[in-house]
């Protein structure tokens, strides 16, 4: 399954800015065939990387070499634009027919105010209103 390639930020922090450092990040970036390092700042330890590979893996590939240095990877954008959206899409399935408004299984106006069980309140005395004695 491919995906599109996505723009990633890699920083590492306390990064050393040497040769042999830097090396291991292209090695370990090396490992993976849709990786491509766009842009570097060794002096900030920034690293621009162009690929397919979901952030997580480029940062455990990372993350080996550099096992006490906390590494930060972020997917910035992709690198393709989004396709436009559809217009005019036929819906694939009849529209779900509308129901009353129900609670708890009857129509609301058997719970209206006013009415017990849905008679008026005057059928009721009026210390067994709703089921409970007056008080």
């Amino acid at each position: 399954m491919t995906t599109a390639p996505m723009t990633i930020a890699l920083q590492i922090d306390r990064f050393c800015n040497c040769d042999g450092c830097i090396r291991k990040v292209k090695k370990a970036l090396g490992k993976f065939d849709d990786a491509k390092l766009l842009e570097m700042d060794p002096e900030m330890g920034l690293f621009m990387i162009l690929a397919t590979t979901h952030p997580d893996a480029i940062k455990c590939a990372i993350k080996r070499p550099f096992p006490n240095k906390e590494i930060i990877c972020v997917h910035l954008q992709d690198a393709l634009p989004p396709p436009p959206p559809q217009t005019n899409v036929t819906p694939s399935a009849p529209p779900l027919p509308t129901t009353p408004d129900l609670v708890y299984g009857y129509p609301a106006e058997y719970y209206s105010p006013g009415l017990v069980y849905g008679y008026p309140v005057e059928y009721y005395p009026p210390d067994l209103v709703y089921g409970y004695p007056a008080e």
